[in-house]
């Protein structure tokens, strides 16, 4: 009897160890899918845009060789590099002014299937007649998994 319940103490416990590790390995690969990756357009030779629209790029005044976060023309067409693939996207809500006063807010929505990206633009500064530079947080979602990247912009000619 004594040898019995011990058994099936030991069957129990192995069940729960089993268990408890295929947890841990769920866990694990279910946060490394959870990154989302946001890399660099090149813009070189005008590929994706010339002249007026929005872009936006990491750190400093201006971007470096032509490498944007994100950007975007007025044909509410737009371009970001998300898992190491551009991808197009559509402006489907914007609610930028060319005029107003620094620390004014703006939104712009795009999306592309089951990706959406939301630009908050805290006004900077104003051009001389149709352009707005801006401090920008861009928050990438796709699916379940979530990036924010905080850039510099401007949208305008």
């Amino acid at each position: 009897m004594m040898k019995q319940l011990a058994f099936c103490l030991l069957v129990i416990l192995l069940f729960a160890a089993n268990s408890l590790a295929q947890s841990k390995r769920q866990s694990r690969s279910t946060k490394s899918a959870s990154k989302l990756t946001v890399g660099t357009v090149d813009n070189s030779n005008n590929k994706y845009l010339d002249g007026c629209g929005c872009s936006f790029w990491t750190g400093g005044r201006n971007p470096k060789n032509d490498k944007y976060i994100l950007l975007g023309n007025y044909d509410k067409q737009a371009w970001m590099n998300i898992d190491g693939k551009v991808v197009q996207l559509r402006l489907v809500k914007d609610t930028t002014k060319y005029q107003g006063k620094k620390g004014d807010r703006y939104y712009q929505t795009y999306q592309s299937g089951n990706l959406t990206v939301k630009v908050e633009c805290v006004a900077t500064g104003f051009g001389d007649t149709h352009a707005v530079f801006c401090n920008s947080n861009i928050t990438v979602t796709k699916g379940t998994r979530k990036q924010t990247v905080k850039a510099t912009g401007s949208c305008g000619c």
